[in-house]
């Protein structure tokens, strides 16, 4: 009898570790006034440039959503 109860322990033990982890909660989307960011020209090219050489390029971002657009960083791509 220890031993069948031994052995189910076991079992039960091996099936509870064994059940796939809860799948991760997405958040509801936002409702009401959101930002958006329209970018006219969404890429740039310098063409061929000589090392050393700087190039600069201004891109205009404009906020055409019914909410503050916060632009928190950017990177070259």
């Amino acid at each position: 009898m220890k031993r069948f109860i031994l052995l189910f322990l076991i079992l039960f033990a091996a099936l509870l570790g064994a059940q796939a982890p809860p799948a991760p909660s997405v958040p509801p989307a936002p409702t009401g006034d959101q930002p958006e960011a329209t970018i006219p020209q969404d890429s740039f090219d310098a063409g061929n440039v000589l090392k050393g050489k700087k190039v600069e390029h201004t891109f205009i971002i404009k906020n055409t959503g019914k909410a503050e657009l916060n632009i928190l960083s950017a990177k070259p791509g």
